[in-house]
C-alpha cells in the first residue's frame, strides 16, 4: 500500500497508483463486459494478476513458423492469456500472439497487442467440442494505437 492508496496493475501492466484510479479501472472492466476472476488476498503472496474475463479473437503462431492461427481468448492479463483453439501445442512451445484489446481497455482508442511467450498448458477437455484450451505465460509485449 502506498500513501496515496492501492498499489495494482491492469491488463497491460500499467501501474495504478491511487484508490480513484483503481475505482476507475474497475468500472472500465465492467463496461468492457469483463470480470475480474482472481484475487490473492494473501499478504505474504505476491499476488497474482488480476485476470479479465473478455473473449476477442487473437492470432497466433509458433516462433520460427509464418503460418498465423486464430483463436478467442477466454481470459487475460498482464502476465498472460488463456485462449481456445483448434491447435494442439505442447507446453514450452514459443508464440507470437497479436491481439486487439478495445478501447474500454486500451485507453482513447483500441490497441494493437503484440505479446510473446510460452505455452505453459494445453488442455483439450477444458474447452469447447473440438478445440483446445491452451494458456501462455506472457513474457514481453508492445503495443499502439491506431
Amino acid at each position: 500500500m502506498t500513501a496515496k492508496g492501492y498499489l495494482c496493475t491492469n491488463v497491460l501492466g500499467m501501474e495504478i497508483i491511487s484508490e480513484r484510479k483503481n475505482r476507475i479501472l474497475n468500472s472500465i472492466g465492467d463496461q468492457a463486459g469483463c470480470v475480474r476472476t482472481h484475487i490473492d488476498t494473501k499478504a505474504e503472496l505476491k499476488p497474482r494478476a488480476f485476470r479479465y474475463t473478455i473473449h476477442i479473437p487473437v492470432k497466433f503462431r509458433e516462433k520460427g513458423t509464418a503460418e498465423w492461427h486464430e483463436g478467442k481468448t477466454v481470459n487475460i492479463s498482464r502476465t498472460g492469456i488463456l485462449f481456445q483453439s483448434d491447435m494442439n501445442l505442447p507446453p514450452q512451445s514459443l508464440l507470437e500472439m497479436q491481439i486487439v484489446l478495445p478501447h474500454e481497455l486500451a485507453g482513447e482508442s483500441q490497441a494493437n497487442v503484440c505479446c510473446w511467450g510460452p505455452v505453459v498448458r494445453s488442455d483439450q477437455n477444458a474447452s469447447e467440442a473440438g478445440r483446445t484450451a491452451l494458456a501462455a505465460t506472457i513474457r514481453r509485449y508492445r503495443f499502439s494505437h491506431d
